[in-house]
């Protein structure tokens, strides 16, 4: 349940079916129709995401009580550059990102955290399935991926002790055969393995099962998702948490 609540708080919003005003958008023109808007739990918003004058992603803003974090993306082209957080006008992480000439991700520099990055290793599908963290120029973790079809449907988290890969633990997840409005803001990366497979997943997970080192279950969370008439979610319940978490588009 935490991590999803953690997806959807750091990558999406939700709310109802209703129309939101586009005043917060960069253009009243550009078309943002489909593009999801907010996400809310038991009607209180909890996300909201503006876009700019080519209808790509703007900020998103988490809602956190008194506060709101007020994450802010930048372009190079159609590829995300640059990734600010804020809070109270002081940053609490950037991020700038590096493609190749095949305009594939191949770098996420953490600014400010001792030549903190992550480098990023493809499959023959075109698909990232490792993601290395480097500190000061040495391994620290990594994260592998496995996929059917376009879906990512395991992450295998590995931490290096001693010149050694450990796993610490595994993720696995299964899909509807629907669409995922996440996947159509085109974010590049998150070291979280349930948020990654939720922004570059086109289909809508309906389940998480996490192992530890063991391979033994830790975790086994269901959702069941109601959707509207274009097919997108409307409502996903956390079945486990008994949490409803409601979809508004433009």
């Amino acid at each position: 349940m935490k991590k999803f609540i953690l997806l959807f708080l750091s990558i999406s919003l939700m709310m109802a079916a209703c129309k939101k005003p586009k005043s917060e958008n960069d253009d009243d023109n550009a078309d943002v129709s489909g593009l999801i808007a907010s996400i809310s739990i038991s009607g209180i918003p909890v996300i909201e995401f503006s876009y700019n004058s080519n209808a790509k992603l703007k900020t998103k803003t988490i809602h956190q009580g008194t506060s709101e974090l007020i994450i802010t993306y930048e372009y190079t082209g159609n590829k995300v550059s640059s990734e600010t957080a804020k809070q109270n006008s002081n940053i609490v992480y950037k991020y700038t990102y590096e493609y190749n000439n095949n305009e594939q991700l191949i770098r996420v520099n953490i600014v400010g955290a001792n030549d903190t990055y992550w480098e990023m290793h493809y499959d023959n599908n075109g698909k990232i399935n490792e993601a290395v963290q480097y500190i000061s120029g040495g391994e620290s973790k990594k994260q592998e991926y496995t996929y059917n079809g376009d879906n990512l449907v395991e992450a295998a988290l590995y931490f290096r002790f001693g010149g050694v890969w450990e796993l610490q633990e595994r993720n696995e997840f299964e899909y509807d055969n629907l669409h995922n409005p996440l996947y159509d803001l085109n974010l590049p990366f998150s070291e979280v393995a349930s948020e990654f497979a939720g922004i570059v997943s086109p289909n809508n997970t309906l389940r998480e099962k996490d192992y530890d080192q063991n391979n033994i279950l830790t975790d086994d969370m269901p959702y069941q998702i109601t959707y509207n008439a274009d097919h997108y979610p409307l409502q996903v319940v956390d079945v486990n948490a008994q949490l409803t978490f409601d979809f508004l588009y433009y």
